[in-house]
Order: C-alpha cells, then structure tokens, then sequence
C-alpha cells in the first residue's frame, strides 16, 4: 500500500525529531515480520551490562528490595513457589510501593537501598503474598 505525501512527512519528521526511537520502531516492525531476525537492538546507546562497578546505570532501587526479600514472604506466608506466583506477587508488591529510580554505580545503589526502611518493603510484600495466595492464577 501506497504511502500519501503527508503519511511520509509525518515519518520524515519522527525520524529527524526522535532518530533513536524512529529506528527501534523500524527494527521491531522487521521483527514482527521476521521474528527469527534475533533481538531487538537497545533502545539506549550505552544498555550493555556492565562489569565494572563505577559504571552508572539506572537502577529501580525498590524492585531489587522486593526481588531480594521476595522469597522469605513467599515462604513465611506458604505461598505457591511457582514462577508465575512468584512474579505476581513481586508486580503487586512494586505497584504498592513508590518507584524509586536512582542514576548511579552499584556500590552508591546498595548504600541507598540500605537507607530505605525494610518494614515498607515487608509491608507491601505481606498484602502480595496474601492477596496471590486467596486468587492464584494458575
């Protein structure tokens, strides 16, 4: 199908305003259409993981509390250990609790999450765990 005059400025423009997120658009629509292409370029320049602790990356300073003290709820509670449990708990625990993003190395990540108090992250958690528990979707 045949693009209109104003169908391709409107991509002209997108792709000069937003060429980053242009090219992700088009890399995901030739996946879509092959998806044995392989995985999605990063949509940030520098994504790789890096080894190196004084790398600054973004970091979810509460979702790697309630990863980290997810299991011990799961089995004060006697909840399902299943994966999709599991991670249902996690997703309502973090939409409970205020996000918390951080740009920093890893070493200043783990000083901040030790400044946040431990009872909002168990508080959140414990409604989780409960709340899965009587509705599990499996």
């Amino acid at each position: 199908m045949a693009k209109t005059k104003s169908d391709l400025d409107k991509d002209l423009m997108f792709s000069k305003i937003m060429p980053v997120f242009a090219e992700h658009l088009q890399n995901q629509a030739a996946q879509a259409e092959n998806p044995a292409a392989g995985l999605e370029p990063a949509l940030f320049a520098a994504e790789k993981p890096e080894a190196d602790n004084n790398t600054a990356a973004i970091h979810n300073i509460m979702e790697h509390l309630v990863l980290r003290h997810v299991d011990e709820a799961i089995q004060k509670f006697n909840c399902c250990r299943c994966d999709r449990c599991r991670r249902d708990i996690v997703a309502y625990a973090l939409s409970l609790l205020p996000a918390k993003y951080v740009v920093t190395n890893r070493q200043s990540a783990e000083k901040i999450k030790a400044a946040i108090p431990r009872k909002e992250i168990f508080d959140a958690l414990v409604k989780a765990a409960i709340k899965v528990r009587a509705n599990p979707r499996h």
